[in-house]
């Protein structure tokens, strides 16, 4: 028998082993919204998902109204941002916007990194099956919470 893949809904393609629904992690914060979840047991460094979207540039960014919450600076030298990724539109962004800002950075059991100009999300500890993915986003997690 062969395993599915991902399954495409209104909330974009999500890959077998994760779901996305309500966010347990914001009902605590008084928010409704959607979270990540694992199915599956999460190994420590284990890279989770590329962050995708649109690419902006940094004048493009600047110039959106709505939803910045989505958006994530690529940089290059000298902490230059290059360009902005752009994961507003549920079809073409990655399901790895689904995981939310912790409000403490002991809460968080992943965090995006970047390598070369591409995001990914990466399991900073064992996460459990069934655990909501959470990450801290530093000193601006609050107002990523707020925007949600």
């Amino acid at each position: 028998m062969l395993k599915r893949a991902s399954t495409r809904s209104m909330l974009g393609k999500i890959p077998t082993g994760y779901k996305v629904r309500r966010s347990k992690f914001l009902a605590r914060n008084q928010i409704v919204g959607d979270g990540l979840y694992t199915e599956n047991p999460i190994e420590r460094g284990h890279f989770i998902g590329e962050y995708k979207g649109k690419r902006l540039t940094l004048e493009q960014a600047s110039k959106k109204k709505q939803r910045k919450s989505y958006f994530f600076d690529v940089k290059g030298k000298k902490n230059v941002v290059l360009f902005v990724i752009d994961a507003a539109n549920k079809r073409n962004s990655s399901f790895v916007r689904y995981a939310n800002a912790a409000n403490t950075e002991a809460e968080q059991n992943a965090m995006f990194v970047q390598k070369h100009q591409k995001i990914y999300l990466k399991a900073l500890r064992d996460i459990h099956a069934g655990e909501e993915i959470l990450t801290w986003y530093g000193p601006l997690t609050q107002d990523v919470i707020n925007q949600t």
